[in-house]
């Protein structure tokens, strides 16, 4: 049944999804043109006024489109989990002979994909806008590699070696916070008002970023912030980085324990506090 779930949740999002990631792509295209048009003007000296103020704001309109896709991504899943769950849809799916475990998991899982696919799109969007855009970019590219590469292994160091292997833990952690805590608020929201579900799942959703805020100011304070006042390059901050180290270990935990936290409670409401069955 969860699989079957899970398709349903799949097919909602994706038959939106594509539209604005196929728009993306269009937007990259666009970019990519404006960027080569500004550099062979700059390269030639041409001074046309114009040219550069419709350029860098049709330029700076392609990024703020590229930056609203993820944005559109989070939207759309937020409404079908609300649709789902707390619209008159809702007496219904909760009639269904499933698990609320699995029906919420199905919205995680999807959620959790589209974020991963959007981030993808965006890294080939970013790709194309500079292949389009750079005359000759996989040949500086390919120049740049080896020197990159050269200073790495200079700063090379077991503190740096632990933040690579910590990172991807606490992008998944944050994610999954993320997409936890907007359910968590929803469904809190739609259990203290009947009314103004979304006005309510809003409020709470920003009184919890704030309290965020500060537990991880808290967490700062006694871990990089002596490091980022005195370390003045990068190879100080790498060689010197076991507290940053600590930092993304820090935070890893803490975003972990909140989804873990935000997932039970969310379920606990939606078994017991939402009365829909």
């Amino acid at each position: 049944m969860f699989n079957k779930i899970f398709k349903y949740d799949f097919k909602f999002v994706f038959r939106l999804w594509w539209i604005y990631a196929l728009i993306t792509a269009g937007l990259a295209l666009i970019g990519g043109a404006l960027l080569r048009g500004i550099i062979e003007f700059i390269t030639a000296n041409i001074d046309n006024f114009l040219f550069y103020i419709l350029a860098f704001l049709g330029f700076f309109t392609v990024i703020i489109g590229l930056c609203c896709f993820p944005l559109a991504a989070v939207i759309i899943c937020l409404v079908r989990y609300y649709k789902n769950f707390y619209s008159d849809e809702g007496y219904l799916t909760f009639t269904l002979p499933v698990k609320r475990t699995s029906l919420l998991n199905s919205k995680i899982l999807t959620f959790l994909l589209f974020e991963i696919m959007s981030v993808a799109v965006l890294i080939i969007d970013i790709y194309l806008i500079l292949v389009i855009g750079i005359k000759g970019f996989h040949t500086e590219l390919a120049n740049l590699l080896p020197m990159l590469l050269d200073e790495l292994k200079e700063i090379w160091n077991p503190s740096l070696t632990a933040d690579v292997i910590i990172f991807p833990f606490l992008l998944l952690a944050s994610a999954l916070m993320g997409i936890n805590l907007y359910y968590l608020c929803f469904t809190v929201g739609s259990v203290i008002s009947k009314r103004y579900k979304v006005l309510a799942a809003l409020g709470i959703y920003l009184g919890v970023s704030v309290a965020m805020s500060f537990i991880q100011q808290i967490i700062s304070s006694f871990t990089i912030s002596n490091l980022m006042f005195t370390s003045i390059t990068y190879t100080e901050f790498a060689t010197n980085g076991a507290e940053f180290t600590i930092y993304l270990g820090l935070m890893t935990l803490l975003y972990g324990g909140i989804a873990i936290g935000a997932y039970f409670i969310n379920l606990h409401c939606i078994k017991n506090k939402l009365n829909l069955s």
